[in-house]
């Protein structure tokens, strides 16, 4: 589906990228609707800019900060003005190496923190407490000398303890159970090309050689959550891009996104996102 980036892999040597997103006052910063599978960090160093996260809209100003996480759509707009952002990503392998297999989706961490982070700018003490290791980040990456790596990854999992400290970050699911995921690993990824069609937990349970009553629990013991709310998710997932970037009316992307109907895809969503999608269009 248009619209995933894929520029880093587990199997990167180094998955981490920093670069600066700038414009002056007669150029844009034009970044359409997208998403990707590594965490991606901003920070407005000048200006302000308008981002769209999940259907929200707002505006970053100077001194904003804003953590996506994997699966997360989002955009960005500045126009006219200059800006200028800082921009960090890395895949969740780096914070966890062990559980990389659970990480080859582009949805999954997100999942596993679904409910605990809210795609939105973090509160000021916490951003100043990020900054000096952003800032040394930009100096390693920027300059490359010898060791860079170690210094960047040291300061990357800072950054997380510091926000898993205040809750805006979890890996404990994955901690706890990362033998299991191996076990899944083939599921996950059948669901996610497969989300359109009318999946069944027997249908699941036979690509992963186990009766329906196993499966169901033990994708719920290695998940934290049952095989319908990851389902749900992905089909949210997809249609509010569908909805943002191609322009498909609700009715649409119900149709292409495995929902039995618009009022059933709106139910869904409703209750996984906290709005309806006919808000969508409006914060376009």
């Amino acid at each position: 589906m248009p619209g995933f980036e894929n520029e880093l892999r587990d199997s990167s040597v180094f998955p981490v990228d920093f670069f600066i997103q700038q414009t002056t006052e007669n150029s844009s910063v034009v970044v359409e609707h997208h998403w990707h599978d590594c965490f991606e960090l901003l920070y407005v160093e000048e200006g302000e800019a308008d981002q769209w996260v999940n259907g929200q809209r707002f505006t970053m100003c100077e001194g904003d900060m804003l953590l996506l996480h994997s699966g997360d759509i989002h955009a960005t707009l500045c126009k006219n003005h200059p800006v200028r952002i800082l921009v960090l990503k890395f895949m969740p392998s780096v914070l966890n190496p062990q559980c990389s297999h659970a990480f080859q989706s582009p949805f999954f961490t997100g999942y596993l923190d679904y409910g605990r982070h809210s795609c939105s700018i973090l509160p000021r003490e916490l951003t100043l407490e990020i900054l000096p290791l952003l800032m040394e980040i930009m100096e390693e990456y920027s300059g490359c000398a010898q060791g860079y790596e170690y210094y960047v990854k040291s300061n990357i999992l800072r950054m997380a303890g510091i926000l898993e400290r205040n809750d805006f970050l979890s890996f404990e699911t994955v901690k706890k159970n990362a033998a299991g995921f191996s076990g899944i690993s083939k599921i996950i990824d059948y669901m996610e090309k497969n989300y359109a069609q009318d999946i069944m937990l027997s249908d699941l349970a036979r690509e992963a050689h186990m009766s329906d009553a196993y499966f169901s629990r033990y994708f719920k013991r290695v998940t934290g959550r049952n095989y319908k709310q990851y389902l749900d998710y992905i089909r949210t997932a997809n249609a509010t891009f569908r909805i943002l970037h191609d322009g498909m009316t609700v009715t649409q992307a119900a149709m292409v996104c495995g929902f039995s109907c618009a009022q059933a895809m709106t139910r869904t969503y409703t209750r996984m996102m906290g709005f309806p999608p006919s808000e969508l269009k409006k914060n376009l």
